[in-house]
């Protein structure tokens, strides 16, 4: 796995394990931001859903 898989990867756990999950960080947003910029310099196709979520982080409510 070369560097730039190793960093998609390793921000998409992040994601899920503290937003995605039970528990929501107070820092949801930069993870989320930073899980779509690495999956953007893999050149990966965005899908709707992560579109969505990404026009949409504001109106998640704290747990």
């Amino acid at each position: 796995m070369n560097e730039m898989k190793r960093l998609a990867w390793e921000s998409f756990v992040t994601v899920r394990q503290n937003f995605l999950g039970n528990h929501q960080t107070g820092n949801y947003v930069n993870l989320i931001e930073e899980m779509l910029i690495s999956f953007k310099d893999l050149c990966c196709n965005m899908s709707i859903k992560i579109d969505y979520l990404n026009s949409h982080l504001d109106q998640f409510q704290d747990n």
